[in-house]
């Protein structure tokens, strides 16, 4: 009797091991969740902002001094015209006609009016009421994100070692699939091994 007690109690913490590192597990999971999905800082998403009219800004730039570049063809193109090219439109000058012109008018205003955007969006931002709850800062989200991946990957290489070993023993432990940390994936996704 006193055998099948020491098995039973044996048993009870191996389950209870188990149980725990599903738990572990999981909690590491609603972290990186948590780091990938939380809102940013206010000042982080004016600057994400800031950084999106400043590109396409500078995209139109490009692109008008390329025209600036071909002024010479695009006079004998055009022959008696005054007007070579449409200034608003530096991307017929480029040789893309297939950008959306949505997307070429968006440039074109961030290339002249962005830094009038930018002070008029952050004081609407600033006026916003933020979350309670928001997440780390961008630049310090893939650190963070790599470290609970190391985490999560100890986790489950751990709770597959005493699935394998209890196996091994005749013991049958009730699991859970392998969650996969999404270590080499974009942010909010996972990966496959």
């Amino acid at each position: 009797m006193a055998t099948f007690t020491k098995l039973k109690s044996l048993l009870g913490d191996i389950r209870a091991q188990h149980d725990g590192l599903v738990a572990k597990r999981e909690k590491a999971l609603q972290k990186r969740e948590d780091i990938v999905f939380l809102p940013l800082p206010k000042n982080d998403f004016i600057a994400m902002i800031e950084e999106q009219i400043d590109g396409a800004g500078s995209e139109y730039k490009e692109r008008l001094q390329h025209q600036v570049n071909q002024s010479h063809e695009a006079r004998n193109i055009v022959k008696k015209s005054k007007f070579p090219y449409p200034i608003l439109n530096p991307w017929a000058g480029a040789g893309d006609h297939n950008k959306p012109f949505a997307s070429m008018l968006r440039d074109t205003v961030y290339f002249y009016f962005g830094e009038q955007i930018k002070i008029g969006m952050t004081k609407s931002i600033m006026s916003l009421e933020w979350p309670e709850k928001v997440g780390l800062p961008l630049s310090e989200r893939a650190a963070a994100i790599d470290k609970v991946d190391k985490e999560i990957e100890k986790i489950e290489s751990d709770l597959e070692e005493l699935i394998s070993i209890a196996r091994k023993s005749g013991i049958t432990l009730t699991s859970y699939g392998i969650a996969e940390s999404g270590k080499k994936s974009l942010p909010g996704q996972r990966a496959s091994k």
